[in-house]
């Protein structure tokens, strides 16, 4: 079964959407929403994924979300946490927006601490300028 889970995974990662199965009644399912370096505002490209999400999250009482701001290691530590906490409000402005109750919706800023990658390439940088968003069964 983990072996499963982990290509699963993995799969799954490619689509920007990662859904990972255990043993657990809780599941956790991982989206990012990727940022422009050194912005707040969502992507164009970024819509249909919250979109979508905003169908899955209204459709799923059950579970609250977990929004998580992240940056890229571009300036200082509190110049990045309050960056990220302004992307991961971004998206739950979004959400708000179409009708999701803020009381489902908590955000967090891990600013460049959690990093996907530690390279110092603009491919690397994209990916860690990201909000993620994680679902939490009450």
């Amino acid at each position: 079964m983990a072996n499963f889970c982990f290509r699963f995974c993995i799969l799954a990662l490619i689509t920007t959407q990662l859904i990972c199965c255990g043993g657990s009644k809780k599941s956790t399912t991982l989206t990012r929403i990727h940022f422009d370096s050194h912005k707040a505002f969502i992507r164009n490209d970024m819509i249909p994924l919250l979109d979508k999400q905003t169908k899955y999250i209204r459709g799923n009482k059950a579970y609250n979300v977990i929004i998580e701001g992240h940056s890229d290691d571009a300036g200082s530590r509190q110049y990045n946490d309050q960056l990220a906490q302004k992307r991961a409000e971004a998206v739950k402005e979004y959400f708000v927006r179409y009708n999701i109750k803020k009381s489902r919706l908590n955000t967090v800023s891990y600013g460049k601490t959690v990093p996907l990658c530690k390279q110092k390439t603009q491919t690397c940088r994209f990916n860690n300028r990201r909000v993620e968003l994680r679902f939490n069964k009450k």
